[in-house]
């Protein structure tokens, strides 16, 4: 940065008082320059034409500027905003604009009433997902694996011992004993912007009331960014891959009727009843 305007780079410390103090300046002008593109589109056609060209901008806005979206838009920083009250406060130059836009084409009966915020974070998670699109990966580095991740989850993993067992007595693939129907139900996805990446909290699984599995995640062998790192080296990862991780000693048997409940510290609890 101080290159590009000629300076020695503690020349910039006339001006900000740490690189925090730095940083926070750029993502305030980044904010801004993205609202002012947004306010100066013109507010003619459908609403739906508008609410795509709004979406259009955002993407725009992320291919050109890959890394600073990134750090604007997708890393966790101090004194982030946090939905929903930072935003329902109106403290988002850039959301407030899209939340005005859906509230008219709730007035105008295009859309149908709900809350104005939640939707607009919808589409927000959305439009943010097609960018996440854009983005595969293949040899990805440990150090840049966790800019691949998009979200987390808690998923359960089943496995079918018999066919498992009768494919290896044949010595034959044992994937049908992976892949069979509702084999891997997985929870609701929480955005990784919002929640950080995970190092450590409780895991633990329940059948019928009683805990069958339980560790903590720092006991993981190969940490999130690893897995990545090293799932890259062999596949090239697409948006929209999940990664099952890996769960806790204590593996076992379900039979129909058993209530099977997952729990991961900071994410939604999964439920599943073997029917």
């Amino acid at each position: 940065m101080a290159a590009a305007v000629g300076i020695t780079p503690m020349a910039i410390y006339h001006h900000f008082a740490d690189r925090r103090a730095l940083l926070n300046f750029v993502v305030d002008r980044e904010f801004t320059k993205y609202s002012e593109s947004f306010q100066a589109l013109p507010r003619r056609g459908t609403y739906e034409s508008q609410i795509l060209a709004c979406m259009d901008t955002y993407i725009d806005y992320a291919f050109a500027h890959p890394r600073i979206f990134d750090y604007v838009f997708a890393q966790p920083r101090p004194g982030a905003r946090r939905f929903p009250e930072d935003f329902r406060a109106r403290r988002s130059p850039t959301l407030n604009p899209v939340a005005d836009l859906l509230q008219k084409a709730m007035e105008a009966g295009y859309l149908k009433q709900d809350d104005v915020w939640e939707l607009a974070m919808e589409l927000w998670a959305h439009t943010h997902g097609y960018v996440a699109l854009y983005r595969g990966g293949r040899n990805i580095a440990p150090e840049k694996a966790l800019e691949s991740v998009y979200a987390y989850a808690i998923g359960l993993d089943m496995t079918r011992r018999d066919l498992q067992r009768a494919m290896g007595d044949e010595k034959k693939p044992w994937e049908i004993g992976k892949s069979f129907d509702r084999s891997a139900p997985l929870g609701p996805l929480s955005l990784a912007s919002a929640t950080g990446h995970f190092t450590q909290g409780a895991i633990w699984l329940k059948v019928n009331g009683q805990i069958k599995q339980s560790a903590n995640l720092d006991q993981m062998i190969w940490s999130v960014a690893e897995q990545v790192s090293r799932l890259s080296a062999a596949f090239e990862l697409m948006p929209g891959d999940i990664i099952y991780s890996g769960t806790p000693e204590n593996v076992g048997p379900v039979v129909r009727g058993d209530l099977i409940e997952c729990h991961i510290d900071g994410l939604p609890e999964i439920s599943v009843r073997i029917a």
